[in-house]
């Protein structure tokens, strides 16, 4: 089994990162660790809160940071919108109004 070590390294040095990693990739080393009496437990722990700590931080930083990461799109969203309405009022109201009428008094069979 193959494990992706690019995140390990943001959260412990290279050579952490470098020997973590390598124990994860090979069964034969974690077993042997075990033999001489490593706890493998506390490596686990170890990987488990440095993956953690990268999926936090992965999560986080699709939130806003700043104001106008809000108060942009909320402009441009307004502007649309007032342009649409806009364009209903001038066009698509009048055209459904002078359609209406002409069915109704028969200029359009």
């Amino acid at each position: 089994e193959s494990y992706n070590c690019s995140s390990l390294g943001d959260h412990f040095d290279a050579t952490d990162a470098s020997a973590l990693c390598s124990v994860l990739e090979n069964s034969n080393a974690s077993s042997a660790l075990e033999e001489v009496g490593f706890n493998t437990k506390d490596l686990e722990e170890v990987a488990y809160q440095g993956m953690y700590a990268a999926a936090e931080q992965t999560a986080l930083s699709f939130y806003p940071s700043e104001r106008y990461m809000v108060i942009a799109p909320f402009a441009v969203a307004t502007a649309v919108a007032f342009v649409t309405c806009v364009t209903i009022v001038f066009v698509y109201i009048p055209s459904v109004t002078s359609t209406t009428l002409q069915l109704r008094s028969s200029v359009i069979p």
